[in-house]
């Protein structure tokens, strides 16, 4: 227990440093994150996506596997979440994050993200247009931070 607890702690401390964060002013009721009844909370971290549009049919399949296998409580991106040379205008990032964000929206998981430097790498897409996108998002839970230049 005093294992679990520590790790909970952790995570929270490591989610909490986050810049895109859950603010309590704009908090909806859905938005609330609770353990399970089993007493479990499970997050998934995904990683450098890394992609255009259309989304890899590979990294696709992977990422709806890996969601009905795991199941989890709150998706975090950590970064990369799109390729900023693969979707040089503003719209080709709304398609890019709309094909994965409609994944996790279908299924009612909660995400929030950070993002990292190819996000907006060598596009016209900045990083508070695509913090846009994800906001549109019922299941997405953050809000912008400090790093996002203004």
């Amino acid at each position: 227990m005093k294992k679990t607890l520590s790790l909970i702690l952790s995570i929270i401390i490591i989610l909490s440093s986050l810049t895109l964060s859950v603010s309590a002013t704009n908090r909806k009721e859905g938005d609330i994150l609770k353990f399970n009844k089993d007493g479990k909370f499970t997050i998934l971290n995904i990683s450098d996506i890394q992609d255009g549009y259309p989304l890899n049919p590979l990294t696709k399949d992977y990422i709806i596997a890996t969601l009905d296998k795991v199941k989890p409580d709150l998706i975090v991106l950590t970064g990369d979440n799109v390729s900023g040379f693969d979707i040089p205008e503003e719209k080709d990032a709304e398609k890019a994050i709309r094909e994965f964000m409609d994944i996790f929206e279908e299924r009612k998981i909660k995400v929030t993200a950070v993002f990292g430097n190819h996000d907006d790498e060598e596009t016209k897409s900045t990083k508070d247009f695509q913090l846009k996108i994800y906001e549109e998002y019922d299941c997405y839970i953050g809000e912008k931070g400090f790093c996002i230049k203004d």
